[in-house]
């Protein structure tokens, strides 16, 4: 049977994984929730891991996304995220709905 959990090159109890990764994510200043979400429920658990340590989220295929994001950057279109504006802006102003 495959190992479930590794710290490093060494197989570990999936507990003592989940208890190093807890401490390591509680000590990152900037952390990125990476993966392939394979349904909406995981995305929505990777989402609300990130929000909660204020960290990023990068899907393992968003690729296709990004290329569209390009093109549509290169039109003159801006894309941020609510986390991104509040740390860069001093003032936001926002129009429409």
């Amino acid at each position: 049977m495959p190992a479930e959990a590794w710290i490093g090159q060494r197989e570990v109890p999936r507990a003592e994984a989940l208890a190093a990764a807890s401490r390591l994510l509680g000590e990152a200043r900037l952390a990125v929730i990476s993966g392939r979400y394979g349904d909406w429920r995981t995305a929505a658990a990777a989402a609300r891991l990130a929000r909660r340590l204020e960290a990023v989220v990068d899907h393992d295929q968003a690729g296709a996304a990004l290329a569209e994001l390009s093109v549509m950057r290169q039109g003159g279109w801006l894309v941020t995220t609510p986390l991104e504006a509040h740390a860069m802006a001093d003032t936001v102003l926002t129009v429409g709905s």
